[in-house]
């Protein structure tokens, strides 16, 4: 898979959107090209849309472990081009494909940059020195300025930080399925990293705030999956198909 994501003028100043349910990003980074190995066909994705879940909908088992992880990001990408619509479509019609980059917690001071960029920090706080957790049909937005920069909002040092965690694992589970949530359309193609990377727990705290309705007491270590959890690794119930390398 080769990333073809560039920093454009309408992707400045971008934020995330609290809809009251869902936390989303509306943005066209570029493209994803795809090889599919069963025959070759080449495949290209256009990003439209980032998501991000708590907790996670897919779970790694990593040395026979298999938590559920704190945050799961979806970025989201409709199909462009195929030169071989016979091999794309041959599993599902497929219109989309999701690459998932799942986050495990760690007491680190500062989190994730990407996060951190974005609002979704420590030093995001309001005049009472609360987290500033946006209402209903809000954007994550800072009350106060991020040190050493100059606003919030998508920008080179949060483009380069999405770059970072998208390289940062070679390994990939891939395999054909459907969207997370209603009306769970079967056409995509799911990306799921094979590396969990780290947030800070008081990234977590902002984002539970906002995400976590049913079931604000979840065990994310407990083990049981929900209807819509997808699982990877040994001894699991697998519908990968192979991890590849790019």
């Amino acid at each position: 898979m080769s990333i073809d994501y560039v920093l454009n003028e309408n992707l400045v100043n971008k934020q995330f959107y609290y809809d009251g349910d869902r936390l989303t990003m509306d943005i066209n980074l570029g493209t994803i090209t795809y090889t599919n190995v069963s025959d070759g066909a080449k495949e290209i994705y256009e990003a439209y849309k980032i998501e991000i879940h708590y907790p996670s909908e897919h779970y790694v088992t990593i040395e026979g472990i298999t938590p559920r992880y704190e945050i799961e990001m979806q970025i989201f990408h409709n199909i462009v081009k195929t030169n071989n619509p016979i091999v794309t479509n041959m599993q599902v019609k497929v219109n989309r494909a999701i690459i998932s980059i799942l986050f495990t917690l760690s007491h680190q001071d500062l989190g994730d940059t990407f996060f951190n960029n974005l609002g979704i920090s420590k030093y995001n706080l309001n005049q009472y020195g609360q987290m500033n957790i946006p209402k209903p049909k809000e954007n994550i937005t800072y009350s106060r300025p991020l040190p050493a920069s100059f606003g919030s909002g998508f920008n080179y040092n949060t483009f380069q930080s999405l770059l970072n965690l998208l390289n940062a694992d070679p390994g990939i589970f891939y395999y054909y399925g459907s969207e997370a949530a209603p009306p769970c359309r079967e056409d995509v193609l799911w990306m799921v990293f094979s590396q969990p990377r780290s947030i800070g727990d008081i990234q977590v705290d902002f984002i539970k705030k906002l995400l976590a309705k049913t079931n604000t007491n979840l065990d994310l270590k407990d083990k049981t999956m929900n209807e819509n959890a997808r699982l990877f690794g040994n001894n699991r119930r697998i519908v990968v198909n192979k991890i590849f390398n790019y």
